[in-house]
């Protein structure tokens, strides 16, 4: 081997540092110095940096320091050497599990474009941003990367005079959309429903598109709990999940419906008592969304059978089903392959289990119209 082959060799094995990369660190530290020269600033770099660059945290300056504030904002920097404006807007392409990720941060997220070249810099608060394109994300196709389009006249420099002292102090009208929020998904988690119907009339004052992130939220958390959950965790949330229908059932769609409910082979006791709810209070709206044929699609033939079982009996609520099987008074209990047993013992369980298990002991005492009436149906649920 002659020696220009191996010190080729040697370069080729070397750490490289890309275009890329090295234009991001020029940007990165370019945003941080900017911060930190403000009087009412104080930048720090992040070691670690898993989805923000820098934090930066409010100070009341004096004649010759600085009093921290402890009000602080994260900042990713995006950076380039000629941004490009279109309409009076910077796009920066984001991925969407990173701002999946920025929507569970409590502190400010601000996203900032920096121009290595010129040393200019645009800011745009990445949660109110979020806030405002949340139904659009939800409703459309989910795409890898998102492209946000950063305000130029929201130039960072001018930002840390006055609109980004106001978003870390949460003076701005999305912080108490976003602090409400947060409240009610603490509400959600700890049953508590007079706090979180509280919240709910507070959010129709001033969240208009709260609907459906309040839905989706509340199933996150219930799905959040996983397969195997005890029994007692899922009737903690039971009460919110009700809280919810009772306000927002008109609402639902048929893959929140099947989201809230099923849970891969098998179905929540959870998610069937906000089921039943839903045909108790929205019956119209719960046969528009075709959920008999929806739960057979995803073969938990048990659950088509209780929506077809409601439908029917569309005129009658849950407590009066229960009294009405427990007196085996139904004409027909049979709604495709499935049917309540005929047989008093399974009456006398109906009507004993049916006060702590709600309409899931419906589902419990099935069978199938093939096989002999005692042999209930096996599936299981959390």
């Amino acid at each position: 081997m002659t020696v220009i082959s191996a010190l080729s060799r040697n370069i080729e094995t070397m750490a490289v540092r890309t275009r890329s990369q090295k234009k991001g660190d020029i940007a990165e530290e370019f945003v941080c110095a900017l911060i930190d020269r403000h009087p009412c600033w104080l930048a720090r770099r992040q070691d670690r940096d898993f989805g923000v660059d820098l934090e930066a945290e409010l100070a009341i300056p004096s004649a010759d320091d600085q009093r921290l504030a402890g009000k602080l904002i994260k900042i990713q920097v995006k950076g380039s050497e000629s941004w490009k404006q279109r309409d009076g807007r910077i796009a920066v392409s984001l991925h969407r599990d990173y701002l999946d990720y920025i929507a569970q941060f409590r502190l400010p997220v601000l996203l900032v474009a920096a121009d290595v070249s010129t040393e200019k810099a645009w800011f745009i608060w990445l949660q109110e941003w979020l806030l405002e394109n949340e139904i659009r994300l939800a409703q459309g196709e989910r795409t890898e990367t998102v492209t946000v389009h950063v305000p130029a006249h929201q130039q960072l420099d001018e930002g840390l005079n006055g609109p980004i002292q106001r978003i870390a102090r949460g003076e701005e009208a999305t912080a108490m959309v976003l602090a409400l929020r947060e409240l009610a998904t603490t509400a959600t988690s700890t049953g508590d429903t007079i706090i979180l119907k509280s919240v709910l009339d507070l959010l129709d004052k001033i969240d208009e598109p709260n609907r459906l992130w309040t839905v989706q939220k509340t199933i996150d958390a219930l799905i959040g709990l996983g397969p195997n959950v005890g029994f007692w965790r899922t009737q903690e949330l039971i009460p919110s999940i009700q809280t919810i229908v009772d306000r927002l059932g008109n609402s639902l769609t048929q893959d929140q419906v099947l989201r809230l409910v099923s849970r891969g082979e098998t179905y929540s006791r959870a998610g069937l008592q906000g089921l039943s709810r839903l045909y108790d209070r929205w019956p119209a709206h719960a046969r528009e969304l075709k959920l008999p044929v929806a739960f057979r699609s995803i073969n938990l033939e048990p659950v088509a059978w209780y929506c077809d079982f409601r439908q029917r009996y569309s005129d009658l609520s849950s407590l009066d089903l229960w009294i009405a099987l427990g007196k085996r008074s139904l004409p027909d209990t049979q709604f495709g392959p499935l049917m309540v047993a005929n047989d008093p013992d399974v009456a006398d369980r109906i009507f004993s289990k049916w006060p702590n298990r709600g309409d899931s002991i419906f589902l419990d005492c099935l069978v199938w119209v093939d096989q002999p009436e005692s042999e209930e149906t096996d599936r299981k649920s959390d």
